[in-house]
C-alpha cells in the first residue's frame, strides 16, 4: 500500500470520519464523541488516506486507540465501504501493533461483536485470542462483546 498514508486525525478529517463511521455501525460515534477523543491526551486517532495520483488523497478508513499504563485498548476502526477487502483494516490493525511495540505497551485490547466474523477472523489471523465476554455491550441489540487480546512487548 505504497498510495497509502496514515497520519494524526484532526478535526478537517472529521467530515469524511464521520460518513464512514455513520455506515459502518449500528450506533455510530457522533461528532462531539470524535472530537473529545481528540482531545484527550492518552487517546490517539489516524486517518488513512489513500493517493490516487498528484495531490488527491482520499480518507479510506480511521483507527482510534487508547494507550493506558502500558495497555492499548482499539476503541473504533473502519473502512470506507468501496475500499473494503483490499487489506486496509488489516494495513491499520499493523499500523495499531506496531505503534503500541514503539510505546512498549505490553497489552492489546478490543471488543468486537460475535456476529463479526471477518473482523474475528482478521484479528485472530493477527495473533489475537478470546479473552472474555461482556453480556449484553451492545445497546442496540443486547449482543456480548466478544474481548480479545494481544500480548505485545514485555517489560
Amino acid at each position: 500500500m505504497d498510495r497509502l498514508r496514515i497520519s494524526e486525525m484532526t478535526e478537517v478529517d472529521l467530515r469524511d470520519v464521520l460518513t464512514i463511521e455513520r455506515c459502518s455501525f449500528p450506533l455510530p460515534w457522533s461528532e462531539g464523541m470524535f472530537k473529545a477523543e481528540l482531545s484527550l491526551d492518552f487517546s490517539h486517532n489516524f486517518a488513512a488516506k489513500l493517493n490516487h495520483g498528484g495531490n488527491e488523497e482520499v480518507l479510506v478508513g480511521y483507527i482510534c486507540f487508547w494507550v493506558i499504563e502500558g495497555e492499548a485498548h482499539l476503541l473504533n476502526i473502519a473502512v470506507k465501504p468501496d475500499y473494503r477487502r483490499m487489506g486496509l483494516g488489516k494495513h491499520l490493525m499493523r499500523f495499531l501493533i506496531d505503534f503500541c511495540r514503539t510505546e512498549k505497551v505490553e497489552r492489546l485490547t478490543l471488543d468486537v461483536r460475535p456476529s463479526n466474523r471477518s473482523a474475528i477472523e482478521m484479528y485472530r489471523k493477527m495473533g489475537f485470542r478470546k479473552e472474555g465476554l461482556r453480556p449484553r455491550y451492545y445497546a442496540d441489540n443486547g449482543e456480548d462483546a466478544l474481548v480479545m487480546g494481544l500480548k505485545l512487548n514485555k517489560r
